[in-house]
């Protein structure tokens, strides 16, 4: 077997490729039991109850949907990053780990586009002011080093030996402009997670969301029903 140098795994696949050994990755479904129905939830509760006011509505629908899709991609980039680990994949197992580093970013993204629609709900307790130096700042500089990383002739961003924006290390993903431990990522789905299982039942979401995305909705912000509403909660589907 071919015994490939770090420095040729590391410029050929990824900075930090040939040091990923471990990783400890929390579940962060078990504590939203309701994560894969937050948009059917909010269907059917609002299909004959209150609903959001525009724009409230739209981003709502907005938020709720890319913080669902997150705990998903962030559930299948667990599971790829434990099998890329695994004995049993034979090394370099590079298919594999571009695999899982897909769906970390993926995940990622998509918290950052569920920012983009929490701020606008929330314009006096944003998820972070710029120059805070918050966990959630650093993670949309992150977020935006990924999206913009073909634009950037930035050395802060990109540098030559670089083939990706992000890479996999043992303690979690890391880019030239920051880096978020895996631990990090899970409290950052957490806390949006409060958020969606507040909004997908508009009828209950006077008053303020608890937790680090500190955002709080009026009564005020949310139409009455056209309507009776049902007399039972809504089923998931």
């Amino acid at each position: 077997m071919v015994q490939w140098s770090p420095y040729v795994l590391d410029s050929s696949i990824a900075p930090g490729f040939s040091t990923f050994t471990a990783a400890n990755i929390p579940n962060v479904a078990d504590a939203f039991p309701e994560e894969r129905f937050w948009l059917t939830n909010h269907f059917l509760n609002t299909a004959l109850g209150p609903q959001y006011k525009p724009p409230y509505k739209q981003h709502v629908v907005t938020l709720l949907m890319r913080c669902q899709a997150a705990f998903r991609y962030y559930g299948q980039a667990r599971g790829a990053t434990i099998h890329y680990l695994s004995a049993d994949v034979a090394k370099p197992a590079v298919r594999s780990y571009f695999e899982a580093l897909n769906l970390w970013e993926v995940a990622l993204l998509n918290w950052g586009m569920a920012v983009e629609s929490f701020n606008p709900l929330s314009p006096e307790a944003k998820a972070f002011k710029s120059g805070d130096g918050s966990l959630e700042e650093r993670a949309y500089l992150i977020h935006n080093a990924i999206k913009h990383w073909s634009k950037s002739g930035s050395d802060s961003v990109r540098q030559a030996d670089d083939t990706v924006p992000m890479w996999l290390v043992n303690d979690g993903l890391m880019t030239r402009v920051g880096a978020l431990s895996f631990a990090e990522v899970a409290t950052l789905l957490g806390d949006l997670g409060a958020v969606a299982n507040r909004l997908q039942h508009p009828a209950g979401v006077s008053g303020a969301v608890e937790g680090r995305l500190g955002m709080s909705l009026q009564q005020t912000e949310v139409e009455p029903p056209a309507v009776a509403s049902p007399s039972s909660d809504p089923q998931k589907s």
